[in-house]
């Protein structure tokens, strides 16, 4: 993104090098600044809009756009702004841990199904047959599960024709 100097920040930003303690903001807490006037007539619903656009799409810290807020804006703006990130953040944390769990189901599928192999047909289960596993989808592992209960060979839990 790019960076440069904040307009009326109440924080120190430099565009390059930056000094101790100092900040780079993008164009939205430069655009923020200059667009006051118009913010202070934002509902709360179309600030938190305009305010989850930005968290998303900028790199700006939610403290940047806070302070223009308080100092351009309103209090209450800045408040916004903070909950705001806070609800992203929260919403983050939820999803990573979605995924995290259904990555953990198919990491527990994926060791399922080689144990199983080994175990079933006495034997180390061939690089192909590993690589297909590494690389099934969770529907996939589960189909395999279930026929490695009566397929005669490894490559019969694999077979294509169900």
């Amino acid at each position: 993104m790019w960076m440069r100097p904040c307009a009326g920040s109440t924080q120190t930003c430099s565009a390059a090098p930056a000094a101790a303690g100092a900040r780079l903001c993008s164009v939205f807490v430069d655009a923020l600044a200059r667009w006051s006037p118009l913010l202070r007539h934002l509902d709360r619903r179309a600030l938190e809009q305009l305010l989850t656009y930005i968290l998303e799409t900028g790199d700006d810290p939610p403290e940047a756009l806070a302070d223009v807020l308080r100092s351009h804006v309103t209090a209450e703006s800045s408040e916004v702004a903070m909950s705001t990130a806070e609800r992203l953040r929260q919403e983050g944390r939820q999803e990573g841990q979605l995924e995290g769990e259904a990555r953990g189901r198919q990491n527990a599928l994926r060791d399922s199904l080689l144990l199983l192999l080994r175990e079933q047909f006495k034997q180390e289960v061939p690089g192909p047959a590993q690589a297909r596993i590494a690389a099934a989808s969770a529907d996939e592992l589960s189909q395999w599960l279930t026929r490695v209960l009566s397929a005669p060979t490894i490559s019969d839990v694999f077979a294509e024709n169900d």
